[in-house]
This record gives structure tokens, C-alpha cells and sequence, in this order.
């Protein structure tokens, strides 16, 4: 595994005087974070292999969806939150739209003021 690498991120910046009132002192308050750092190789099929203890550390899981981004030249990947959605038959939203209570002329009143149809 390659060297942690230090981040900071400025919590707090406060002006403070001695008590001689001699001089000025400036209070910093610095919260650090330790990042993971490998090197790794891409295949020729572009693919890359995590390392076991950063997938480990973001709870990334076989088969689990990880986002990519382009961030000014940078690579940045991200563990994706996946939701499960429900998938529902016609006949189950046939009956949503049955016990719908709004009449047409309010459903359009409604959608019109939320500036969707």
C-alpha cells in the first residue's frame, strides 16, 4: 500500500491576544484527514482493480456500483447508493390511477401551478 497522504481541511481561523498584549497570535484549526493512495494498472480492456482494503474501507462489495467522474482531469470514483426499485404490473397501476381522487380539471390545475403536465 503506498503512504497515506495528509489532507486539511480549515475549520477555524481566530484572532487571539497575549496576555501581555505584547503581540497578536492567529489560532488555526485544521481538521486532517489521512487518504489511501496505490498506484494501479489499467488493463487492456480499460478495466482496474481496487485495492481489497480500500473497497474494504467504502464498503464496496462484489458486484456493487461505483460512480466515476471527471473532475478537471482527475479521476474520481465513488461508492454509488443504489435503491432498489419495486417494478409494478399494469394491473397494479391501473388501480392507482382508478383510486385517484383528483378530478381531471384539478389534477391540471395542480401540475400547471407546479409548472409540470
Amino acid at each position: 500500500m503506498g503512504a497515506p497522504q495528509i489532507f486539511g481541511n480549515l475549520t477555524q481561523i481566530k484572532h487571539v491576544h497575549s496576555p501581555s498584549n505584547r503581540c497578536s497570535l492567529i489560532q488555526v484549526q485544521v481538521r486532517a484527514e489521512v487518504a489511501m493512495r496505490e498506484n494501479i494498472i489499467v488493463s487492456s480492456r480499460g478495466q482496474i482493480t481496487l485495492p481489497a482494503g480500500m473497497r474494504k474501507k467504502l464498503g464496496i462489495k462484489p458486484g456493487g456500483v461505483v460512480i466515476v467522474e471527471d473532475r478537471d482531469g482527475e479521476v474520481v470514483l465513488r461508492p454509488a447508493a443504489v435503491i432498489e426499485v419495486d417494478i409494478y404490473g399494469d394491473a397494479e397501476i391501473d388501480r392507482w390511477q382508478s383510486e385517484d381522487r383528483l378530478s381531471a380539471s384539478e389534477r391540471k390545475r395542480i401540475l400547471d401551478k407546479l409548472g409540470s403536465r
